[in-house]
């Protein structure tokens, strides 16, 4: 896995969303992230900060996922370009708890200069470094503690911004990941 540096990039644009989502909405490790996010962790950030705003972004969203959008929470499946929603948005969550793979969508957001606040599940595949590069949360309270925290103090999210955006170019290259390859390919002949 790799990242496409022309489409996934710093931007300097409006951030009209504190929190970001992506996926396929319709995959069922990120149905039931969404409904992680949407009824254990959004109603502790509202009840400390009532104008946070949630953007769940992304593909074939099912009713019960539809269902989320409120004043709090904005479902748009349309972006041309899901780096759009990466852009606008503060910081991205991947609140995953059921197996899964490695997750584009971080490294995408990490190439981004966006700090990421995920599961340990979900970093497990990344293998970016917790605390400086990605910040790994896992009960509901350590996800809202995290995300106000890097709301609240904008040289940490900088900095893990940053270390995240260092880590995905020194890792996920496509450079560097066809060197990989071609390195098994070898080893093995």
């Amino acid at each position: 896995n790799g990242v496409d540096f022309n489409t996934f990039y710093p931007r300097s644009v409006s951030q009209q969303y504190d929190i970001l989502f992506m996926g396929n909405l319709s995959y069922p490790p990120n149905i039931d992230a969404i409904d992680f996010l949407c009824q254990e962790i959004m109603p502790q950030l509202i009840e400390k900060k009532s104008t946070i705003k949630l953007l769940i972004a992304g593909i074939s969203a099912p009713k019960k996922v539809k269902n989320y959008s409120s004043k709090n929470i904005d479902l748009i499946e349309n972006f041309k370009d899901i780096s759009e929603s990466i852009a606008i948005s503060k910081i991205m969550v991947a609140p995953m708890r059921l197996s899964i793979g490695l997750q584009n969508k971080i490294i995408q957001a990490m190439a981004m200069k966006k700090p990421c606040i995920v599961s340990t599940l979900s970093n497990n595949a990344i293998k970016a470094p917790e605390g400086s590069a990605i910040v790994e949360a896992n009960s509901a309270k350590e996800f809202a503690v995290a995300i106000l925290n890097l709301l609240n103090d904008q040289n940490k999210a900088n900095d893990i911004a940053q270390n995240g955006y260092e880590f995905v170019i020194n890792n996920y290259s496509w450079k560097i990941q066809n060197d990989l390859l071609n390195k098994l390919i070898e080893e093995k002949l």
